[in-house]
């Protein structure tokens, strides 16, 4: 994926928003993108809007957006340019043939990580030197008790949709979803504010459902959310039988403020903290396979 767009349809962070045709009524939902060398015949066939079509005919690298709306099947919002020009700030709807407008219906469910957490007792912790406002969850049933009730008061059919989805998921090991039975705009949701939440209930349930650095089957006592408007440092973090504090990041888009660095790393080379601690062995390892470069905490 490139990075280097800031803003527009071709921004991770737009996936799930909705397109129409400025004008029009029929809504697209964002569904896909990609940097590509050469277009296919399925996408030049149903292409949807384009632009910088001064240079469709020389273009050596395209943006491609895949949308989609019910009975339309996938079409196709193009970009034209090349390595080395096209711009880096992005491509507004505005600026295509047709011209686009975003159409609203993103986050139609609303669903907010703080919503879902009412389950929890509010408690002081201390994190990063100072203490903080927590919801405090000592159980995976007590977390996801609290998910699908703060999911149900909503008292909608969206709702209610999204609650048995996750409470089919939460009864089996962790390890598979099957997302056949749910919109994705509501999908990108539950990723999003749900997925804010995954790694306490598969902490508690010892549960090895992510890739790449896998959270530490620890025993763990607590898992708490930071709920001071203040302190946007971490989004969760686990609290060990033996009293190890971890700190988790859950942010996956590529604007995301990686702690690592300055909270985590000058914190574990401190002389004050033990050789043998969680952290210190992160720090050997990551360093061991040139991480660093780019290191997040615990990314999921």
């Amino acid at each position: 994926m490139d990075s280097r767009h800031t803003k527009g349809v071709f921004k991770t962070k737009n996936l799930g928003k909705q397109l129409k045709i400025v004008g029009t009524e029929k809504k697209y939902t964002l569904e896909k993108i990609e940097f590509v060398s050469k277009l296919s015949d399925n996408i030049k066939n149903n292409i949807f809007a384009e632009t910088v079509l001064t240079k469709r005919d020389t273009a050596k690298q395209f943006a491609v957006s895949t949308i989609s709306a019910p009975g339309r099947g996938k079409q196709y919002v193009i970009a034209y340019g090349s390595t080395a020009d096209m711009p880096t700030s992005g491509y507004p709807p505005r600026m295509f043939q047709p011209k686009l407008t975003w159409a609203g219906g993103y986050e139609g469910l609303t669903i907010q990580a703080s919503t879902l957490i009412k389950g929890g007792t509010k408690q002081k912790r201390f994190l990063l030197s100072k203490d903080v406002d927590c919801m405090v969850f000592t159980s995976a049933k007590q977390l996801q008790d609290s998910i699908i009730k703060g999911l149900l008061d909503r008292k909608t059919k969206e709702h209610t949709a999204i609650a048995g989805f996750l409470e089919l998921y939460f009864s089996g090991d962790l390890t598979t979803m099957n997302t056949a039975e749910i919109d994705r705009i509501n999908l990108l949701q539950v990723a999003k504010y749900v997925g804010e939440l995954f790694p306490g209930i598969a902490a508690f349930r010892k549960a090895n459902m992510f890739r790449g650095l896998a959270l530490p089957l620890f025993d763990i006592k607590e898992f708490i959310i930071p709920i001071s408007s203040n302190f946007a440092t971490v989004d969760s973090a686990i609290i060990t039988k033996n009293k190890q504090v971890i700190l988790i990041s859950s942010k996956a888009d590529g604007g995301a403020d990686a702690s690592f660095i300055p909270n985590v790393i000058a914190a574990t080379e401190s002389k004050y903290l033990q050789k043998s601690s969680y952290f210190k062995k992160l720090v050997k390892y990551l360093k061991k396979i040139t991480l660093l470069k780019d290191p997040v905490l615990f990314m999921v």
